[in-house]
Parts: C-alpha cells; sequence; structure tokens
C-alpha cells in the first residue's frame, strides 16, 4: 500500500461529505438492472489482495457485483499487466444512464462501479482502501451505517437512500446494516475535486 499517498488523502480530504442526490429514474434503473449481473466479489478479492490489502474471512454477508468492467487485455496487450481501478470503465447500454448521473453528481468520471450487498445485520468490518482513486458510496436500498476511525476518534453517519457520500477510505472504516432487509448500495471510485 502507498503510505505516502494515504497520508495525504488522509491530511486533505474530508472523512465524508454528502455529495448530492440520485434522480428516482436512475435509481430504478439500477435497481432494474441488478437481478442480471452476476456476482463478482472474486474481482475485489483479488484487487484487495494485488494491494497487499487482504480480507480474510471478514466477507460473511458481503457481495459486490460489477456494473463497470475492464477490457481483457491491457492497451499493451502484456499477459502480465494486471488491471487497475481505472482500467473499469466500460459498461453494458442499460448503465449510461446511471453512470452519467452519477458522474455529474461526483463530477468527474466515474471508475469500477459495482453493486454492493449486506445481508440484514450484517457488517463490513474495519479495514482501509487502498489509496490510488477515491471512493464513493450510494444507497439504493435499506440504510446503512458508515463508521471512520481518525486516530483515536470514532465517527458515524447514517446513510439513507439516493443520498451519494464520498468517503475517505484512506482512513480505518466500517459499514454495517442496521435493517432487517438486505442492504444495496452502489459503490464507485473518482477523484475527489470538490
Amino acid at each position: 500500500m502507498d503510505k505516502r499517498k494515504l497520508a495525504e488523502k488522509r491530511a486533505k480530504l474530508p472523512l465524508y461529505k454528502n455529495m448530492g442526490e440520485l434522480d428516482q429514474v436512475s435509481a430504478m434503473q439500477f435497481l432494474d438492472q441488478f437481478p442480471h449481473t452476476p456476482s463478482s466479489i472474486h474481482n475485489a478479492v483479488e484487487l484487495r489482495n494485488y494491494h497487499n490489502g487482504a480480507w480474510g474471512d471478514e466477507l460473511t454477508g458481503y457481495d459486490q457485483y460489477d456494473i463497470q468492467y475492464a477490457q481483457r487485455y491491457s492497451q499493451y496487450d502484456d499477459p502480465d499487466y494486471f488491471f487497475q481501478e481505472q482500467d473499469y470503465v466500460h459498461a453494458k447500454p442499460e448503465f449510461s444512464e446511471g453512470i452519467s448521473a452519477i458522474e455529474k453528481i461526483i463530477g468527474g468520471k466515474c471508475y469500477r462501479l459495482r453493486y454492493s450487498t449486506l445481508e440484514p445485520g450484517a457488517v463490513l468490518d474495519w479495514h482501509v482502501d487502498q489509496p490510488t482513486l477515491d471512493r464513493f458510496i450510494c444507497v439504493l436500498s435499506g440504510k446503512q451505517r458508515f463508521e471512520i476511525k481518525q486516530r483515536k476518534n470514532t465517527f458515524n453517519v447514517t446513510q439513507e437512500p439516493l443520498a451519494v457520500w464520498f468517503i475517505n477510505a484512506s482512513w480505518e472504516h466500517r459499514v454495517i446494516n442496521m435493517n432487517n432487509d438486505k442492504r444495496l448500495a452502489l459503490l464507485g471510485c473518482f477523484e475527489y475535486n470538490k
């Protein structure tokens, strides 16, 4: 993990910030496509392990489903090339309007957009994400408590449906589904510039 980049993001960026709200039409498009999107948790684990941030057995009740995907080969057709989050920019046409709506809210290009599910009462436990790109989350159904540690202090916010949140994933953080239903959210990467 790039510790210098991690320190820079911790110092310069807020812990979290509500960036705006996803419109109902875009939200419904994402919700309609979710049942047709296969699990891709293996991609998340592979990327995390590549950056030395293994989750281990901490993924009980959690899953991811890629909306954006990488090209089959790199621009150099190098068989040893390992895909980075910036390579995940391709999506089915059914997602184009929703991705455009997200990009207007975050103020730039969206990378590695995916669905994330968390079972009732489940916790995606404390972790730090690779600081290559910044993260956002938008709950589509249910609600969650996002907790983040800044040195000795823990801060939290309840994230309701359709709000798009920047989260400073360079700090240790976790997500808790406080509901009796599965929480469905959009996760994505971008370059925070607000």
